[in-house]
């Protein structure tokens, strides 16, 4: 098993603490998120060798002391040197370039889950998968997952959907022998300035994609609030 986290986003809603830091340093209760992150990795058995974290280099949060500080925790850093140019997309591109095919989770560096969710994803025999929550307002922000034969992904869109549908959380898993497959389509240019649900949509087209559904213990640190709301948690 490999693992991505791709932590090198600017955090534009997190206010003035978002400029001062990258979200994979913020502190929860004494522990930075990226350190609470590897410590359930390697509690599951996976070695830090394995975890490839990608940060940035543009931005004032990506400043030389965030970086040393990131070295204190993880030794194993790809550097995306256009991260306010490009997107997530292109963040894991750089990540996949490094890692050898076997099965890969790929996490957001601002999201938080507990280890009995991450430990039910690696487990997992099945085809590749999405973490994904049932959406609780009737407009929900981000990508939305909808489900065609087979209990399999069919569509990840932005776009308003009729019918029933869960929303990407920010998390999925490669197995193997999707490895290529997934590695070859991320190569496009397309994605590089894109969020991974335009990329994951399309890769759904390729391979068999299910989903794993997640309503409690995971949290996407995007806005203040958030923030506050994890510290509550954990």
């Amino acid at each position: 098993m490999k693992v991505i986290i791709l932590a090198a986003g600017i955090g534009r809603r997190m206010g003035r603490l978002g400029k001062d830091v990258p979200k994979c340093l913020f502190t929860i209760n004494g522990e930075t998120l990226l350190k609470i992150k590897l410590d359930i990795l390697e509690n599951l058995g996976i070695c830090q060798e394995d975890i490839f974290v990608v940060v940035g280099e543009e931005g004032e949060c990506w400043s030389k002391k965030n970086i040393e500080k990131i070295k204190g925790i993880s030794n194993n850093l790809v550097f995306n040197s256009q991260n306010i140019t490009f997107e997530q997309g292109f963040s894991f591109f750089k990540g996949i370039e490094n890692v050898e095919e076997d099965d890969l989770l790929v996490m957001d560096g601002d999201l938080l889950l507990d280890k009995q969710v991450m430990e039910k994803m690696i487990l997992n025999r099945a085809n590749s998968i999405l973490l994904v929550k049932n959406p609780k307002t009737e407009k929900p922000a981000g990508n939305k997952v909808v489900l065609g034969e087979n209990n399999q992904v069919s569509k990840i869109t932005r776009e308003e959907v009729q019918g029933e549908y869960t929303i990407y959380l920010g998390a999925f898993l490669i197995k193997k022998k999707d490895f290529e497959t997934c590695k070859k389509e991320i190569k496009e240019q397309c994605f590089y300035k894109s969020d991974l649900g335009f990329f994951l949509n399309e890769l759904s087209e390729k391979i068999s994609i299910n989903i794993f559904v997640n309503d409690e213990n995971s949290f996407n640190l995007n806005k203040p609030e958030d923030f506050k709301q994890v510290t509550l948690k954990f």
